[in-house]
């Protein structure tokens, strides 16, 4: 066996080396545990950052067609708005969408929206998150599931809502409340704007431990289960929740579409008229619309 000996010059210049290499190592360690601590002692404040959200002036009740309802949780009054559809026919009852919105916004902002909707002939639901806006309470998995679904109970009370017939859409963090709504209650399709597998996986994207995580959303494992229609939407610019997500979550569906768009997450739709006109196919293979785009009065 060969054996190396080293000169003395040599053996302070690989002693040098190696204590610098164990310094700048240090300093990596130290510096990713405060990055990876900071995330899990803020994250709340990451994910839900209402604290940063301006609420706009109460105007509800200058709204044409707005009914505001407000729901009775655990965490205290959660706000929701309720627009029935603008059905011409007078056929009942009628198809219904409730929305979760992504984290930095409140249902004031999805206000614009809503019109293009209910032309379609759906009834609409925005449900605030706790804590949001005009609401009580503090946010977290178990308080926005927990307000979902007591909206959605609230919403099939309606005798003018079919049963049938909801439509569970999430943008960004909303997805992560749809897919827990879904998991809990009955519905004809869901369409997910923007969504994660679930906040672990989403966390190592930012290079953190995904067992740092408090609230899990676990969207794979819903959509593995799922077996109604479902619709990703998606840009593939993302950078803040990458496109390989929907790609992921599309390969577990059962009964699942993708909607590619060459944008990025905030600015991914430019045209929202556009935009539902492009979904009113998916909502008529779902069952939730019929041909000439009228709501089908057989449920």
């Amino acid at each position: 066996m060969r054996v190396i000996v080293l000169s003395i010059r040599d053996r302070k210049i690989l002693e040098t080396f190696l204590k610098t290499a164990l310094r700048y190592l240090s300093f990596g360690i130290f510096f990713y545990v405060m990055y990876s601590g900071y995330y899990f002692f803020m994250q709340k404040r990451i994910i839900y950052p209402r604290h940063i959200i301006r609420i706009p002036p109460d105007i509800y009740d200058r709204v044409p067609g707005l009914e505001r309802i407000w729901l009775e949780t655990s965490s205290g009054k959660v706000e929701s708005w309720y627009f029935r559809a603008s059905d011409s026919t007078g056929q009942l009852p009628l198809p219904a969408m409730i929305i979760a919105h992504g984290n930095a916004e409140l249902i004031d902002y999805w206000l614009p929206i809503v019109s293009d909707i209910r032309e379609m002939g759906i009834s609409v639901l925005l449900v605030e998150y706790p804590g949001y806006g005009r609401s009580e309470g503090k946010p977290d998995e178990a308080s926005l599931t927990e307000a979902f679904i007591t909206a959605y109970d609230s919403l099939l009370s309606k005798p003018e809502v079919d049963s049938a017939r909801i439509v569970l859409f999430g943008r960004s963090i909303g997805t992560g409340v749809i897919c827990a709504l879904a998991g809990a209650r009955q519905s004809a399709a869901m369409i997910l704007m923007s969504p994660f597998s679930n906040i672990s996986s989403l966390a190592s994207d930012y290079y953190l431990p995904g067992f740092l995580a408090k609230d899990r959303f676990d969207n794979l494992d819903i959509i593995s289960s799922y077996d109604e229609p479902v619709l990703f939407v998606h840009g593939s610019k993302d950078r803040l929740i990458p496109y390989k997500h929907s790609k992921k979550l599309l390969a577990a569906s059962r009964n699942g579409e993708l909607i590619t768009y060459d944008k990025g997450h905030n600015d991914l739709i430019g045209d929202w008229k556009l935009f539902w006109n492009e979904v009113r196919p998916f909502l008529i293979r779902a069952g939730v619309l019929v041909e000439d785009g009228k709501t089908d009065s057989s449920g």
